[in-house]
């Protein structure tokens, strides 16, 4: 029998899962997906005689998804409304174009929440280009724009402008992983939470099967754990004790406590390998399980080797042990994630920024840099450690040392542009491996 493209377009209902629906063909954004199977959670209407012929279309205003034809136990209806929930299969598509570039994460993906971005500072006719940015402009998305506006480093929310509801960067200066966020604040239902983040995306922004979502998460996470475990004071390791306890059982935070030097280094393991589960966790009920297909996250990277932490470490007899300590805590938290998602591996896409970023460091003239550890800003004020603090959002070409262009960090902390160049060139060369464009 030969079927009609027409009659291919009818869609079935799935009488063992009375909320899922099989599409032969859905039209979406100008391209059109085959063999969709779909979970939904609101039927918004429907027709008991024929409408005008039409494809099986979903809108990406409203999220709804309109079906030409629907058969239910033999019974046909017509112009059948749903509202998906998740996306549950697709054999393959007409296109590949990308529909949404959707961010979430930390201050290395935040595309200006705090009114500014995290590096060097560029000019209203010429704005500075993280490498969220870069990405989406790659291909050929709609530019990234903040969905949250922060006023202060604890502070956040949904833009309440209704000219922000549009964008789709929820990346926040700060976002972590871990629940408790900064010692003594928790964050765990704000924006600085990367899991709100990640709820607030799915309600907000549904996933179409062409839409990429950019993840950076953790480096604040490591952050936290290395100064805590480098300060020795009895406040540094009662803070160390509370950190772990959030995410360690009783007895893991019981042996760190009251062991030596290499307890609290297991912890920190302990304490990785938690982290990445909660990461996992995450991604796949409130992004794999909400139909998105195109996931890129960025693994962690050894936050010793910025100049925050060399400038800390550096008199300290066991600064080397501790550079190597914490790129093997990096490594614990990386080798978990990519366990947790090797069975995804058709819709999640690692990429290992822990290596790209060392490299970068030990041999910057490779990639086009001069120098690897001198931050670009000038500083700003010292702080109570006698170490420089930085305020990015001051700095800019104006006073930027001499050849900033080809400095790896602009702070402390932060890349410069040209690393922002260079890391949504290692992310775009991995997409289009994956034929992800």
């Amino acid at each position: 029998m030969c079927l009609s493209p027409l009659a291919r377009a009818t869609a079935e209902w799935d009488a063992r899962q009375p909320d899922e629906v099989f599409a032969p063909l859905v039209a979406f954004g100008g391209a059109q997906y085959l063999d969709v199977r779909l979970r939904f959670d609101r039927l918004v209407r429907f027709e008991s005689q024929p409408v005008a012929q039409r494809l099986n279309q979903l809108d990406a205003a409203t999220g709804e998804l309109t079906l030409r034809e629907l058969v239910v136990g033999g019974q046909t209806y017509w112009d059948v409304v749903v509202m998906p929930t998740a996306l549950l299969s697709l054999s393959g598509m007409s296109q590949r174009a990308t529909g949404q570039v959707k961010v979430v994460g930390d201050s290395l993906s935040d595309a200006g929440s705090f009114g500014y971005k995290f590096t060097v500072q560029g000019t209203a006719a010429a704005p500075t280009q993280i490498w969220t940015d870069r990405v989406a402009t790659a291909l050929a998305a709609a530019p990234l724009c903040p969905r949250y506006v922060a006023t202060v480093a604890v502070q956040a929310e949904l833009n309440p402008d209704a000219a922000f509801a549009r964008c789709t960067s929820l990346a926040v200066g700060g976002g972590r992983i871990h629940p408790l966020g900064v010692l003594g604040q928790s964050f765990r239902d704000t924006p600085f939470s990367v899991s709100r983040q990640l709820r607030d995306m799915a309600m907000l922004h549904p996933y179409a099967a062409n839409d990429v979502l950019l993840v950076s998460a953790g480096g604040n996470d490591a952050a936290d754990l290395l100064t805590l475990f480098l300060d020795g004071s009895s406040e540094g390791v009662l803070k160390f004790v509370l950190y772990l306890s959030e995410l360690l059982t009783t007895e893991q935070v019981l042996k760190a406590s009251g062991g030596g030097t290499n307890a609290k280094i297991r912890a920190g393991h302990q304490l990785m390998t938690a982290l990445a589960n909660r990461m996992a966790d995450h991604v796949a009920a409130d992004v794999l399980d909400r139909g998105a297909q195109r996931v890129v996250m960025l693994n962690m990277p050894n936050v010793a080797r910025t100049p925050r932490f060399q400038a800390m470490l550096q008199p300290r007899t066991e600064a080397a042990q501790m550079v190597q300590v914490a790129g093997e805590w990096a490594d614990t938290f990386n080798a978990r994630l990519a366990e947790r998602l090797a069975g995804v591996t058709d819709r999640v896409l690692v990429v290992d920024f822990k290596t790209q970023l060392d490299r970068w460091i030990a041999d910057p003239t490779s990639y086009g840099l001069t120098n690897g550890t001198v931050p670009a800003c000038p500083p700003t004020a010292v702080n109570s450690q006698g170490l420089p603090d930085y305020e990015l959002k001051l700095c800019s070409a104006s006073n930027a040392v001499h050849g900033w262009q080809e400095h790896v960090f602009s702070d402390g902390f932060h890349g410069t542009p040209a690393v922002q160049k260079l890391l949504a060139g290692e992310v775009l060369q991995q997409m289009r491996a994956r034929g992800w464009r």
